[in-house]
């Protein structure tokens, strides 16, 4: 490959594909490097889908991850009907909230007394649920249930067909090459030039190079590579019979102490009759293979939160990987102060959550935008000059 990229991107998640469209948009020619044999077949066809900003402990930790979610998640709606307009791929997302569900009076206090004060500290639109208002609102949930909280600006939407319409968009994209089944083996970039190395041995040069891979980023950039780290993630889907729409009219997550182990027990309707359910939380596992265990705890959990859904057929099982990092906060930005390399990974489990704004801050250090004082923030929030990289990262053309 003899031409120059003003872009290019090493992986074809959500975040790089989102990225690549964006930059295509603004008319650069960008190159997308995909070591898969299909754009987001990792982690991001991988995600339940589920955009809970107010239900993430990452996110209620942090003001500045907090407020990054909640305005990528305003972007959200306009994007996807965006991505499904022009790619003719239906994209459909339910907007009746979240329910955090009690199955047990010492849940119920913990919400109550952590996670309660914590939503209206942040002004969230809480709705508290008695059992009998949580049976008219989810006919489907265990009677054990105690209690219910309706977060009810939280989204969900299904990843694998956010991906087929971002992958149907690129591919007939005149700006955008894609370059599948290729392992990206060398990066690098000083402040004039940028360039990626392929296993054939082929080097491609571009303005900026922008890394994307997951959690793989770290093998091409030591300068992250003790700071990202593989968890995988793993679950499975059901079809409740003769349905043809939502089986849940709200996705709903539950937090249970089962005999001293905790199941993450998290329902995410489809608009087809299907349902995802998950999901662990394995660290420093970076295999996709679904295991005995792994799927025996989330089966306990289905039976305790939705008990006639053990009963549905199964129609897939799965496991992906995400990229995780101890804050839970993504790197977004410069590698080295002046070069041009940019680094955007480490989302953990807000790949989907976060792929608008995360569009919208590589564009912005790109373009070499002057930045207002939010947008600053933004990228201060996601900065990797916020950790011990023995190097600098350059925030000066957004300030």
């Amino acid at each position: 490959m003899g031409e120059k990229f003003e872009v290019a991107i090493v992986g074809g998640g959500v975040i790089g594909c989102s990225i690549a469209l964006r930059l295509a948009g603004e008319g650069k020619r960008v190159l997308l490097v995909e070591r898969s044999d299909a754009l987001g077949s990792g982690a991001s066809s991988a995600a339940l889908g589920g955009i809970i900003v107010e239900t993430d402990d990452f996110c209620l930790d942090s003001d500045g991850l907090g407020n990054l979610a909640e305005h990528s998640r305003s972007l959200l709606p306009d994007w996807v009907e965006g991505l499904s307009k022009r790619s003719g791929v239906d994209v459909p997302i339910l907007t009746t909230g979240d329910i955090q569900v009690a199955l047990s009076e010492a849940e119920q206090a913990r919400i109550e007394d952590v996670l309660l004060p914590r939503w209206r500290g942040r002004g969230y639109s809480v709705q508290p649920l008695t059992p009998r208002e949580l049976a008219d609102k989810e006919p489907l949930l265990t009677r054990n249930a105690v209690a219910g909280y309706l977060l009810s600006a939280e989204l969900a939407l299904e990843p694998r067909r956010l991906m087929v319409a971002l992958a149907t968009l690129l591919e007939t994209e005149p700006n955008v090459r894609i370059r599948l089944n290729s392992q990206v083996t060398g990066v690098d970039a000083d402040s004039t030039d940028a360039a990626i190395t392929l296993s054939d041995g082929t080097v491609v040069h571009a303005d900026t190079v922008v890394v994307s891979a997951g959690y793989l980023s770290g093998d091409l950039l030591p300068e992250i590579d003790k700071t990202i780290f593989p968890v995988r993630g793993q679950a499975f889907e059901v079809r409740r019979p003769g349905c043809e729409t939502y089986p849940l009219n709200h996705h709903c997550l539950a937090i249970i102490d089962d005999a001293g182990s905790e199941i993450i027990a998290y329902a995410v309707p489809r608009s087809d009759g299907r349902m995802a359910f998950g999901v662990t939380y394995e660290d420093r596992i970076s295999d996709s293979y679904i295991t005995e265990n792994g799927q025996s705890l989330i089966e306990t959990g289905l039976g305790l939160l939705i008990p006639s859904a053990t009963t549905w057929p199964i129609t897939r099982r799965w496991a992906g990987v995400r990229p995780g990092i101890e804050s839970g906060k993504p790197l977004i930005g410069r590698i080295r102060e002046g070069h041009r390399m940019i680094v955007a990974t480490g989302h953990y489990g807000l790949g989907i959550t976060l792929a608008p704004v995360t569009a919208e801050l590589v564009s912005v250090l790109i373009n070499e935008e002057d930045g207002d004082r939010v947008t600053t923030e933004r990228l201060e929030t996601c900065s990797p000059a916020r950790l011990d990289l023995g190097v600098s990262a350059s925030l000066e053309q957004v300030g």
